[in-house]
């Protein structure tokens, strides 16, 4: 016998709330559990209570302000080339004074920093966030991927000091969003040092990011 049914626990919608969600327990309202209602409204699942109720989006909102606190959500490496973290730096920043920076690459020819984090929506997202580019094609670009797919943002030049403003659609359901610069393959004859002002130092910058409900 199913668990949920035998204790008379279920997924169900939690109309006492501004936001729509589905919670699991046995406080449904009675009406819930009669024949008119009961296959719309009492599930043995979240995703099927979700899939009929339309749940919000939990909204992750990330400033980097509070350490490692922030980054607990995030997952580093997850490629073979991944060699140095991403990290929470005081460098650089938009708002507040820290933003999340990529792993130096430099000395590390052919290698990549790695970082991701996942989402779950029952309804179309918006992925917001800024950037501050340091990175050079010659030596390393930045990729944004979605379940491995590459989004369309690649990077492979400075931002010239500016931060940028980037956002995008994310369809329903769960998502990997993660970021990676990715060394280049040979090294160079020369070092960016030659100037920095070109080439960049090799790191890439994230501040505020959002995933909300579009």
């Amino acid at each position: 016998m199913n668990q949920a049914k035998e204790f008379n626990q279920f997924w169900y919608s939690d109309m006492g709330t501004d936001d729509t969600a589905c919670v699991y327990g046995s406080d449904w309202p009675w009406w819930m559990n009669t024949n008119e209602y009961r296959t719309s409204q009492l599930f043995d699942s979240e995703d099927a209570c979700c899939t009929e109720h339309s749940c919000d989006i939990a909204p992750i909102v990330q400033d980097f302000e509070s350490g490692l606190q922030d980054t607990e959500s995030w997952v580093h490496g997850g490629t073979p080339t991944h060699a140095m973290d991403w990290h929470i730096t005081s460098h650089k920043s938009v708002s507040g004074t820290h933003s999340l920076r990529s792993g130096d690459l430099n000395g590390h020819v052919g290698k990549s920093s790695d970082v991701t984090i996942s989402v779950k929506s029952y309804q179309e997202g918006v992925l917001e966030f800024k950037y501050y580019s340091d990175v050079h094609a010659l030596f390393e670009h930045f990729e944004l991927q979605v379940d491995g797919i590459v989004a369309p943002l690649t990077v492979d030049a400075p931002s010239g000091g500016e931060w940028i403003d980037f956002n995008m659609a994310i369809p329903k359901g769960q998502h990997d969003i993660s970021f990676h610069v990715i060394g280049a393959a040979t090294a160079q004859t020369f070092p960016r040092s030659v100037n920095t002002t070109h080439f960049g130092t090799g790191v890439f910058y994230i501040d505020d990011f959002r995933f909300t409900r579009s």
